[in-house]
């Protein structure tokens, strides 16, 4: 088998996951809730009128930071945010876990100083 058809195995492998399947159910039911939807509506709009303030040289009211810190708590509340939160951050692991074995591998392959220490960082291989 060549590389490309490998890779497109590979890709199918990842799609067929749980990690990538938890992700798209808890996708498909965060854009589906009304609720969760307007939490996280009013929580990015707040945040850009914070942003735009501080980019702009403003300085933020503690009313506007608290609201902001309100509406984080209110979406961590919400079970199908929370669900989704969760799920992103599994995935997002489990594509790292994915990288670094691919790094190690192409390490090795390349003969990289520090690819088969198991180190996975920049500074100190």
């Amino acid at each position: 088998m060549n590389p490309i058809e490998m890779a497109e195995e590979f890709g199918l492998a990842i799609i067929n996951s749980q990690e990538y399947q938890d992700l798209n159910k808890a996708q498909d039911n965060l854009d589906g809730d009304i609720e969760a939807q307007k939490l996280i509506q009013e929580f990015q709009q707040k945040q850009m009128v914070v942003y735009e303030a501080r980019q702009s040289g403003e300085e933020v009211s503690e009313e506007s930071l608290s609201a902001i810190k309100d509406l984080q708590s209110k979406m961590m509340e919400n079970s199908i945010i929370k669900e989704f939160l969760v799920a992103k951050q599994r995935h997002e692991n489990f594509m790292a876990t994915i990288n670094r074995a691919l790094m190690k591998t192409v390490g090795l392959a390349l003969g990289e100083a520090g690819a088969s220490s198991g180190c996975d960082c920049s500074s100190c291989c």
